[in-house]
């Protein structure tokens, strides 16, 4: 009751989120002084009430080995380790404490006639090897949980450094870093690539007539879409910001480009249901391609941006390259 006492205090001081580990570590020590103690007490009242001779480096180890387990235990609670079968694996760590200092408290008490024998007795070579084992092996299991567990922080963090978090697609920064090393790859291996920016129409309007929760939604939707196309075509698309959307194809020649952007009009125009109302969009793509439009991330990004602003006041359905195709393509391609 104390240590849960003590541990909610804590907990509601906010110490868990400043300084996790003290909280694990503080957590860890009130609940094994007090499982170690009843234990430890509850093992002399079984032996009677006359003298008992102590092991006391032994019980340390003891004392030790009850501390490292609810550490492991709620290291793995903290970090979510196991998904479903965590609450399983700290049952089964927590029960295999209790049950390791049981069988140790049997062996480093002693009972009164068997003191004279104990103390020129040495203990056995198994059961050192045994508890050296066990201790590794908790040194050992607290470390990894703690490595991996940092390390699956920092990719989460990573993660949402570079992701754009209402529609679940990579942001500008992740975009920005993504071209340059297109660019590298395209240059050394003499590709083509194309930039694509892709801008919404009729956002505004939607915006202003049913609130910023229906531009939210078209977006999210936009994004639902734009990464099935990913998956399906292996092209890199991320959201720039406001209604703006970019993607990047690599390897591709001007046929694989119009179709491509094809598919991206085609994905825009099905309405999107608000509340059993069909939101009615489309979108404005305006194109660049390396190198002939340009070998740098900014010119590129501007000559897209051009053609898309020259998509938009067309006020058409068109598809808009910032320079002249091959001879059998027009400047504009339906």
């Amino acid at each position: 009751m104390g240590a849960c006492a003590i541990t909610y205090h804590l907990r509601r001081r906010d110490v868990r989120r400043t300084i996790p580990t003290n909280w694990l570590c503080l957590t860890s020590l009130f609940f094994g002084v007090t499982i170690w103690s009843g234990h430890f007490i509850a093992m002399c009242r079984f032996l009677g009430t006359d003298a008992v001779a102590i092991n006391l480096p032994a019980e340390i180890i003891s004392f030790l080995i009850t501390i490292c387990g609810f550490f492991l235990a709620f290291r793995i609670i903290d970090r979510k380790i196991g998904g479903r079968i965590s609450s399983y694996l700290v049952g089964l760590v927590i029960g295999l404490d209790i049950v390791t200092i049981h069988c140790l408290g049997k062996i480093f008490i002693i009972p009164p006639n068997a003191t004279v024998y104990a103390l020129n007795t040495p203990l056995p070579d198994t059961l050192i090897t045994g508890l050296s084992f066990i201790i590794t092996w908790m040194g050992i299991s607290a470390y990894m949980i703690d490595y991996y567990g940092r390390k699956d922080a920092l990719q989460h963090f990573k993660h949402l450094a570079s992701t754009d978090s209402l529609t679940g697609l990579p942001n500008r920064a992740s975009f920005e870093d993504f071209l340059a090393e297109a660019i590298t790859q395209c240059r050394k291996n003499r590709h083509k690539a194309a930039v694509l920016i892709i801008d919404l129409n009729r956002f505004k309007e939607i915006n202003d007539e049913h609130g910023h929760h229906a531009g939210d939604e078209v977006l999210r939707v936009m994004g639902d879409r734009l990464k099935q196309l990913v998956n399906e075509t292996q092209a890199f698309i991320a959201r720039l910001g406001g209604d703006e959307f970019v993607a990047i194809l690599t390897k591709a020649d001007i046929h694989d480009v119009r179709s491509f952007a094809k598919s991206l009009q085609r994905l825009a125009s099905h309405p999107i249901m608000l509340n059993t109302h069909p939101l009615k969009i489309s979108c404005s793509i305006g194109i660049s391609m390396f190198p002939e439009d340009g070998e740098s991330q900014e010119t590129l990004m501007r000559q897209a941006d051009l053609a898309m602003y020259s998509c938009k006041r067309s006020n058409s359905n068109d598809l808009f390259f910032s320079s002249a195709p091959p001879p059998d393509h027009d400047k504009v391609l339906a």
